[in-house]
């Protein structure tokens, strides 16, 4: 059934109606949502059910930098001391010392360009405070809480294991060390960039090169794990942090014996034979690729890498090939490059669309849907069960909805339009309506 809106005009409205027009004001008239037949309005008008679900974003100066797909910290705890009250048994206790707490957060390479700077910027040796926060939020945007912190440091960074046989989505570790945290009460609606990875980041698409042992390079199968760590220590009067030594980390690769034969000659001269002053020692970088193995994402250098063990992998079922494990020291670790989010750089994909969407405010089963993709075309079905075809136009940032399957193209409503914010997707308008990416 094709939706309408037959109210009679001599018959007053009731208060459903008076609401269910209202939403219509505020929704806009040709919303996905809006108008439908009088016998839904019961169910219809009811609220989408509420989900005890919660997300994270992250805030550096009062912009929002992007997604936390984990987190990991108290904020701020206070120091319990204990002790004895007159000739009671039992003890007196209070809260001295308030602690702030450090923070660990991961993210994926769909954050804004200040952030990656801030972590070239902590590599590079400039030790760079920066003053935000982790902004708390329900799955419908809805912000519960901000927890702010102020001249907050860089203390760790980690970047992920690599691996060729991998599917993992791969992530960047963050810790953070703030001088303070402060708590803001929520209510407000949240916007923020969601659910695209620039073409996708898996631990499984890597690149490493070393001078002089590109043909063994090209062989690499596995990388560990890279943390960089800078210590801090906070000045008596609790206002400032001083800066410590910078732990940069090995770099740690595997691949087959028999590919591994450059490796092994500088082992043998490196170690063995001594020649392991300045000169020696290796310049190298790694890359983190995007699935198509050419654009690069993430670009780290490595200055003065020096060999110092090779050990053999023993072998397993589900490990036939001979492989050598071989460790490097490294002076100092640099981001050379990192994702710079934008449609001039990051042309969209049908596959940057797909997801759920939902209206702002929630009315309706019309106010909820998903894209779906479907052959070379792509798909939207709200959970009113109403579905038709959308043609990518991603040129022009917009999915043509011009078929007869569209309920609304007889109204003019025959597009969904992107709504890009920093290089990612943030949803779609349609028919006067606003539609956020979940």
């Amino acid at each position: 059934m094709q939706p309408h809106t037959p109210t009679p005009a001599n018959i007053q409205p009731s208060r459903r109606e008076f609401l269910k027009k209202a939403g219509i004001l505020t929704g806009g008239i040709l919303a996905l949502g809006l108008p439908l037949p009088l016998r839904q309005a019961s169910s219809a008008l009811a609220a989408a059910p509420p989900s005890d679900s919660v997300r994270y974003a992250l805030d550096l100066g009062g912009q929002i930098a992007g997604p936390i797909i984990s987190l990991d910290s108290g904020f701020t705890s206070g120091q319990v001391v204990e002790g004895r009250l007159g000739q009671s048994l039992s003890s007196k206790k209070h809260l001295a010392t308030i602690v702030p707490e450090d923070v660990f957060l991961e993210c994926r390479n769909n954050m804004t360009k200040d952030f990656y700077l801030w972590i070239q910027q902590a590599l590079g040796e400039q030790a760079p405070k920066r003053s935000g926060g982790i902004l708390t939020m329900s799955m419908g945007n809805q912000l519960l809480d901000r927890q702010m912190f102020t001249d907050a440091f860089i203390t760790e960074v980690t970047f992920p294991a690599l691996d060729r046989t991998s599917t993992i989505q791969a992530s960047i570790g963050l810790k953070l060390k703030p001088r303070q945290w402060s708590y803001q009460s929520g209510g407000s609606q949240i916007a923020f960039p969601t659910g695209v990875n620039l073409g996708g980041w898996l631990s499984s698409h890597f690149r490493v090169g070393i001078s002089g042992l590109e043909s063994a390079c090209a062989h690499i199968v596995k990388v560990d794990s890279l943390v960089w760590k800078q210590s801090l220590s906070m000045a008596p009067d609790r206002l400032s942090f001083t800066s410590g030594p910078i732990q940069t980390p090995n770099l740690v690769v595997t691949l087959p014996r028999t590919q591994a034969g450059p490796f092994t000659e500088w082992f043998k001269q490196f170690v063995i034979n001594g020649k392991s002053s300045d000169s020696d020692e290796r310049s190298g970088s790694l890359e983190f690729l995007a699935p198509d193995q050419q654009t690069v994402l993430f670009k780290l250098n490595f200055e003065h890498l020096g060999i110092f063990r090779m050990s053999p992998i023993t072998l397993s079922p589900t490990n036939a090939t001979p492989l050598v494990k071989v460790e490097m020291y490294c002076e100092t670790l640099r981001l050379t490059e990192f994702p710079s989010p934008g449609p001039a750089q990051t042309p969209l994909t049908p596959a940057m669309v797909l997801g759920v969407y939902r209206h702002n405010p929630v009315q309706n089963a019309w106010h909820e849907g998903s894209i779906t993709q479907e052959g070379a075309t792509l798909r939207w079905t709200n959970k009113a069960g109403a579905t038709w075809r959308l043609v990518p136009d991603l040129a022009n940032q917009r999915l043509l909805a011009e078929g007869p399957d569209n309920p609304y193209a007889q109204y003019g409503s025959k597009e969904f339009k992107l709504i890009m914010e920093n290089g990612f997707i943030k949803g779609f308008a349609f028919g006067g309506g606003t539609y956020l990416k979940q």
